[in-house]
């Protein structure tokens, strides 16, 4: 992951938003690796660049928020999932 969170910080510094694959995949990574910080990070800065998160980005967040014992944090992004009429 270090090599793809350099990246990803290097395409910000260049002003380039990275498209929501790339944020989807590095969510999905952090998760996989018990950084949960790091993937709501990600996904908080895919929304202020613009990003629209789809159902796969939701669904690798709340997924990664449960593994690793985040019930909180993952029924309030189920929540924010549904109020933006997205289907699970």
């Amino acid at each position: 992951m270090q090599v793809a969170d350099r990246h990803f910080k290097e395409m910000l510094g260049c002003g380039i938003a990275p498209n929501d694959v790339v944020c989807t995949a590095l969510i999905d990574g952090h998760c996989k690796e018990g950084s949960t910080m790091e993937a709501t990070s990600i996904f908080r800065c895919m929304l202020g660049q613009g990003g629209h998160p789809d159902v796969r980005t939701y669904s690798a967040l709340i997924h990664g928020l449960l593994r690793n014992g985040k019930l909180q944090e993952a029924m309030e992004l189920l929540s924010e999932f549904l109020e933006k009429g997205l289907v699970p």
